[in-house]
């Protein structure tokens, strides 16, 4: 376990907390200033005190968690306004989507930075070395294994999330597919950018090149016109090879 354990905690705790356990119904209640408000930020605060509280405990840790919880608050809050006073849609809600992952983003790393350096708390490893050696649980928390985490964790629901955002799939001929043909394409976009996402980061890119000719072929001879998506898998394929290139970047280039 290094200090950047904590940056990748808090990256894991983000993407669970504003993608993973944020649901439609949190962001339609949200986006009218109700309870799914309240929610997310209760959301986000939790995920970001359970993935971190136990391991870096101290004031500093407080003064970090709060920084990033005022400030989400205060993005989503400001992200919502404009939303609601410009009514947002196609390359603006791209935009805005882009522009709020940013901010997230950058206090994050601000509040890791600003109190660095970050050691795991002494209560913490005095109550390890009486059941287990402690290199023991570094070879179990390793900063690759958390990182994956939130790779796989965001290429599911946030992935899903983003795709819909950039490709327009709040259309409105799209809005009228039914649920079952978008969930479908739902768990289809998931799949395809996990196994793209997983073997970008094994380097066995040919593989990863024919999976994308693969899924256009089939969309193109098997699909009727009306179904083919061709933006959305270029936005799908292209959001899986970018977080596998942060990924490799990281631990193995």
């Amino acid at each position: 376990m290094t200090e950047y354990t904590f940056l990748f905690l808090l990256l894991l705790a983000h993407v669970i907390g504003d993608f993973t356990l944020q649901s439609s119904k949190i962001v339609e209640s949200k986006n009218r200033y109700g309870k799914g408000y309240l929610y997310h930020i209760l959301i986000v605060f939790f995920s970001c005190t359970a993935f971190t509280l136990f391991f870096f405990f101290s004031f500093k840790w407080i003064y970090a968690i709060l920084i990033i919880i005022i400030t989400h608050s205060l993005i989503d809050y400001l992200k919502i306004k404009i939303n609601r006073s410009k009514k947002l849609s196609g390359i603006g809600d791209s935009i805005a989507l882009l522009s709020d992952q940013f901010l997230h983003l950058l206090f994050i790393l601000l509040a890791f930075y600003l109190f660095r350096p970050w050691i795991p708390n002494p209560v913490y490893i005095k109550i390890l070395n009486k059941f287990v050696n402690h290199t023991q649980i570094i070879n179990h928390l390793p900063d690759k294994f958390i990182f994956l985490s939130a790779c796989y964790l965001f290429l599911t629901r946030g992935g899903t999330v983003f795709v819909k955002t950039f490709s327009g799939r709040y259309r409105h001929e799209i809005a009228l597919k039914s649920e079952k043909n978008k969930m479908n394409g739902i768990i289809i976009g998931e799949i395809e950018r996990i196994v793209l996402f997983t073997l970008f980061v094994l380097q066995i890119y040919i593989w990863a090149a024919i999976v994308i000719v693969l899924k256009i072929a089939w969309q193109y001879y098997f699909c009727k016109p009306e179904e083919r998506d061709f933006k959305g898998t270029l936005y799908s394929t292209g959001l899986a090879l970018i977080v596998g290139a942060i990924y490799n970047t990281i631990f193995i280039w």
